[in-house]
């Protein structure tokens, strides 16, 4: 019996073990590729006998390897090889780019045939690699087995001090250590809320204290680390970590009790958007700020540590360490947050709204709002006596009015106003494309627009309005949708209102209509000067163009490859005919045909057939390539398919009987003949599609 065995260092080096070792990893590398088909690879030695059940549980064996692999980010390393002749057993060491408890010695048995060494499809294991019943050869898969079992456990725990060391090292970069060892627990606090709201994940967990990770054992690590990363994406079940790191949430901190160890730190937020159960009262939650030898460390709440619990648990967790004057508290978050940031104001309206428009791009509802409009200070007035105030009053004589505002109360519900039009605007996102359109003035109150384009790669904007009022330091914000300040206008602003609030209603089409005028212009006029078609190798090149950019949604890039044979009046028609082609293509599935291209006139037909959605239905459109004084384009004023049914049949009718009116009596008959042959190219290829289909010929 012969024995080879090697020991491998596990690190960063490059990858140098011997030929089994090899093999793993190579197969291990694959199974990053999210392109690697599920199931047992096809490099994996398993046995012709394995029956199906078998196959089965292997299958979802690998496929959750794969997902931890790919899920994890995991690097591996050279582990231990072990080879007894045709016999090897191979450790790998396989460690999380995150977390350093996602770190294990994973071992395989492998099996030389035709100088090719097999890996076996079961962890840890000869099972399932055909190697039959022979007593001595089973002795030594024994053997082999047992030194991987024993092997791993020692190598997995060197692996995760290494790991744990390596993630310590990295973290430690992440925050000033003075910082981290001297901060206030109010200064640690400040700096985790930041971190959340840049999207710091990392240092998250410092100002948790990953770094004293070993010598506080109580505290579930993992649980943290794994609930700070999914929560970090917006992936928690609760959605309730937006409050945490989305823009358009407003946050005060506010002391709370304090002991020598520990420190109690009520944070406030305030939503534009819902957060489950009473999601329209202000969210308090109670952060705990522990000492330790290292500093002030943050102790995450069960509001954000639970957030993967069903609806129930989460709550019941939540309110266990959240109290009724908690919540009372919470009613201060605009004063504290007015006491704390000075208020600051514009020269004028437009520069106020461009404000606005740089903080929606940016997801900083923060910077907006000092601009919001806040109570006139109270003057100092001295109490006039009242000689009947000696006496004393009876109850029954005191009227109580039970319609007393709170101002508290009143003052929240501003911000809270401003909070929903600023997720409404938005839709609580960065980087939405936001332009200050106009501004409706009428002596002290103002009304800005602003348009704004969807992330999504939508082409049509939204129009949102802003009210505007001018005070003794200079313009101001006022909260509200439809009536600034909750209908609570003075007034003698209130017939401004209403006048600003008919300007903007007469507008707002009138707006829509530039708008799409403006996008139009990208679009080139068919050149009547030109009479000679397009190449066939340009036509095909901006045919393909412009069906890649339909598939893709970009209406104003599609815009630049098409032409018209005049510029509409009112381009919006076009436009919708557009968009509903780019919703087919979204959902397309096979790529496109080019069955044929044929000349007639000054216009080339390109023939297609196109996916109509899915796989399940085929379309043949006629694309006309025209010429324009920017080159050849796309017309896309005229619609005409392979008639496959009547309905396409009436439309192509229809469509003819409408250019026979409208475009020179040339390019209508130039038009006629290429439907005919887009007909006679374009019918066999659909035929055969659908009776491969549909078992029938078409009609």
């Amino acid at each position: 019996m012969r024995w080879i065995s090697v020991l491998f260092f596990l690190g960063l080096l490059p990858l140098s073990g011997g030929e089994p070792t090899k093999a793993v990893l190579s197969i291990l590398e694959k199974l990053k590729s999210t392109k690697q088909q599920p199931g047992v690879p096809g490099e994996i030695g398993i046995s012709g006998f394995a029956g199906p059940k078998t196959r089965s549980l292997l299958n979802e064996a690998w496929n959750q390897r794969a997902d931890w692999i790919r899920g994890e980010k995991v690097e591996f390393f050279e582990g231990f090889e072990k080879i007894d002749g045709e016999l090897s057993a191979v450790l790998v060491g396989a460690r999380s780019a995150d977390d350093p408890e996602e770190a294990e010695m994973m071992g395989f048995a492998l099996r030389l045939e035709d100088g090719v060494w097999s890996v076996g499809p079961v962890e840890g294991s000869f099972n399932s690699m055909g190697l039959g019943f022979d007593k001595s050869l089973r002795t030594r898969v024994g053997e082999l087995e047992r030194w991987m079992a024993v092997e791993r456990v020692t190598a997995a725990d060197r692996l995760k001090k290494e790991a744990l060391k390596r993630f310590k090292e990295r973290m430690a970069k992440l925050v000033d250590p003075e910082l981290l060892k001297s901060a206030s627990p109010r200064k640690v606090m400040e700096n985790f809320l930041a971190a959340a709201r840049a999207g710091r994940t990392e240092e998250l967990l410092v100002w948790q204290g990953v770094l004293e990770r070993g010598d506080h054992d109580e505290i579930p690590w993992e649980e943290m680390i794994s609930m700070t990363r999914k929560g970090m994406k917006n992936q928690d079940a609760r959605n309730v970590w937006r409050l945490l790191n989305r823009p358009g949430v407003m946050q005060v901190l506010l002391d709370g009790e304090e002991d020598e160890s520990e420190k109690s730190m009520l944070v406030s937020f305030l939503a534009g958007f819902s957060t489950g159960r009473d999601s329209k009262k202000l969210r308090p939650v109670i952060f705990r700020v522990r000492k330790n030898p290292e500093g002030w460390r943050v102790s995450l709440p069960s509001y954000f540590a639970k957030a993967d619990e069903d609806q129930w648990d989460h709550w019941r967790a939540h309110q266990r360490e959240v109290h009724f004057r908690d919540e009372v508290n919470t009613e201060r978050m605009a004063s504290v947050y007015e006491e704390e940031h000075a208020p600051r104001r514009a020269v004028n309206p437009a520069e106020l709204l461009d404000r606005v428009a740089r903080d929606l791009f940016d997801g900083t509802m923060e910077k907006s709002l000092p601009y919001l409009f806040r109570d006139p200070p109270e003057e100092n007035k001295e109490a006039e006596e009242d000689p009947e105030d000696e006496e004393v009053a009876d109850p029954k004589d005191v009227l109580i009015d039970e319609d007393d505002l709170d101002p508290e109360v009143e003052k929240v519900k501003r911000y809270r106003e401003f909070a929903v039009w600023w997720a409404k605007t938005s839709g609580n996102l960065k980087g939405i494309k936001v332009g200050a359109k106009k501004v409706y003035q009428s002596g002290d109150l103002a009304l800005g627009v602003l348009e704004i384009l969807p992330k999504n790669g939508g082409w049509m904007p939204e129009y949102h309005s802003i009210w505007m009022s001018k005070d003794g330091g200079g313009w101001l914000i006022l909260p509200g949708l439809k009536r600034p300040l909750s209908g609570l206008l003075p007034e003698d602003l209130e017939d401004d209102r209403a006048k600003l609030s008919a300007d903007i209603s007469r507008d707002r089409e009138q707006l829509e209509k530039e708008f799409l005028e403006s996008l139009f212009k990208r679009v080139s006029a068919l050149n009547d000067s030109e009479n000679e078609a397009p190449s066939e190798e340009v036509a095909l090149k901006i045919t393909r163009e412009w069906r890649n950019l339909v598939v893709g949604g970009n209406i104003p890039e599609i815009l630049s490859r098409s032409a018209v044979r005049k510029m509409p009046e009112s381009p919006l028609s076009i436009l919708k005919n557009l968009t509903f082609l780019v919703k087919g293509a979204a959902v397309a599935e096979v790529p496109d045909r080019v069955l044929g291209n044929h000349v007639e006139g000054r216009m080339r037909g390109i023939s297609l057939m196109v996916d109509g959605g899915r796989g399940i239905s085929m379309d043949c459109p006629l694309m006309v390539v025209v010429p324009t004084e920017q080159g050849p384009r796309v017309l896309i004023d005229t619609e005409l398919y392979l008639a496959t049914n009547k309905g396409k049949k009436m439309r192509n009718d229809n469509e003819m009987a409408r250019l026979k009116e409208k475009i020179p009596k040339e390019d209508f008959e130039s038009l006629g003949k290429l439907l005919d042959w887009h007909e006679k190219t374009a019918r066999p290829q659909w035929d055969k599609w659908n009776n491969s289909v549909n078992g029938q010929q078409g009609k």
